[in-house]
């Protein structure tokens, strides 16, 4: 693989709605997560991008020779490396204000250091380093872009990251990054679970409210059904409730739960982690 036009998989979903899509299982198959999506929607006179990608290659030529002479907004769903790393790329980046400081400053993804995949040797010509754009602009929930002819509006949907926005056209088009997705699920601590339940919710509503949504996630396939938001939060309910099924993934020192629908990682609490130390020191003492 030698250049951005064989990275990208560009797919056309409508004549104003193009998906961008790269494999993040090729970049590092710990995340459990084959496909990343990042959208762009098209106005008469705006266009705007959904994240930037991984950073691996360029993203900003695919999207000028899409978007022709409408001038381009940039948002950041949130600060993962997956989503921000062609930030450098574009003069100036859109995101929530709780997550602003995360993109501001350069950002460093050692953990990409373990991947097996050979290809992690292009973040290892740079250091692991992603720049920061040149200018960043903090938003909050329920800021409108107008592209011409299509309104976007972020909503603040906190959970997977403090400030995590999805994007809701007003023709019924909800994008909802890593908040709702399939595949594998990052839970936040314990103490954040019912703020990521009530995101869910939120968003929920919203599908009640819009009967002909239309879903499109930042991870694995698209578009969903709204019946995801009822399996997602029924799965997080019942995460806990059979403890024989959960493993410990080593790599993020993380539990590992499945059910039919999701593969869920949520972060082990200090305790636990201390006493996992403990127990296993204990029994390989010499």
């Amino acid at each position: 693989m030698s250049s951005n036009s064989d990275w990208y998989e560009v797919h056309k979903i409508k004549d104003d709605l193009i998906n961008i899509k790269e494999q993040l299982d090729l970049i590092d198959p710990r995340f459990l997560t084959k496909f990343s999506n990042h959208f762009l929607l098209l106005g008469t006179k705006k266009a705007l991008l959904i994240d930037t990608g991984a950073g691996l290659y360029p993203i900003k030529k695919i999207v000028d020779n899409i978007i022709g002479d409408r001038k381009l907004i940039v948002v950041n769903t949130h600060g993962h490396f997956d989503h921000i790393g062609g930030n450098e790329e574009f003069e100036e980046i859109y995101i929530h204000k709780m997550e602003a400081k995360v993109i501001k400053k350069p950002f460093n993804a050692f953990l990409l250091k373990k991947s097996p995949m050979k290809i992690k040797e292009r973040y290892e010509d740079r250091y692991f380093k992603f720049n920061p754009p040149k200018n960043v602009i903090e938003i909050v929930d329920g800021k409108k872009f107008d592209l011409g002819g299509l309104v976007v509006t972020a909503i603040h949907t906190p959970g997977h990251s403090d400030g995590m926005l999805s994007l809701f056209t007003d023709r019924g088009e909800l994008f909802t990054s890593d908040t709702v997705h399939y595949g594998t699920i990052f839970l936040p601590d314990k103490k954040k679970i019912l703020v990521l339940e009530q995101s869910i919710r939120k968003l929920q509503c919203l599908a009640k409210s819009n009967p002909e949504m239309e879903i499109y996630p930042g991870h694995e396939q698209y578009p969903l059904d709204p019946e995801i938001f009822d399996q997602l939060l029924n799965g997080i309910a019942m995460r806990n409730k059979n403890y024989t099924n959960r493993s410990i993934v080593g790599c993020f020192g993380m539990w590992q739960y499945e059910d039919e629908h999701f593969t869920y990682l949520e972060p082990i609490t200090p305790l636990i982690r201390r006493l996992g130390i403990v127990i296993k020191n204990t029994l390989f003492a010499k």
